[in-house]
């Protein structure tokens, strides 16, 4: 992937964002030791279910409002790794 440039976001959806990603990692690692115990890792699969949708909300929105136009297309994709690494700011790539 070739990078192109990057973009600030709204600063309240990139915290949110952040947050949720890494509660995101956090509960993954938690539903991966529940493996061998099918209710416990039901449970936490419940709890991961949520975040997801939220994290995919925020995502859709970011697509949506925050990147130009000419980068709204699969020839392009976006990423962001959270406050401490980039800040309020995303990254586009070429594919």
């Amino acid at each position: 992937m070739k990078f192109i440039k990057q973009i600030e976001i709204d600063h309240t959806r990139a915290e949110e964002l952040s947050e949720l990603l890494t509660k995101k990692s956090i509960r993954m690692e938690v539903a991966a030791s529940c493996v061998k115990d099918p209710e416990a890792y039901d449970e936490a699969e419940k709890r991961l279910i949520p975040i997801i949708d939220a994290i995919e909300a925020i995502k859709d929105y970011i697509t949506k409002n925050c990147i130009p136009d000419e980068y709204k297309s699969e020839k392009y994709t976006w990423i962001y790794n959270g406050i401490l690494i980039d800040g309020y700011s995303i990254s586009i790539y070429e594919n």
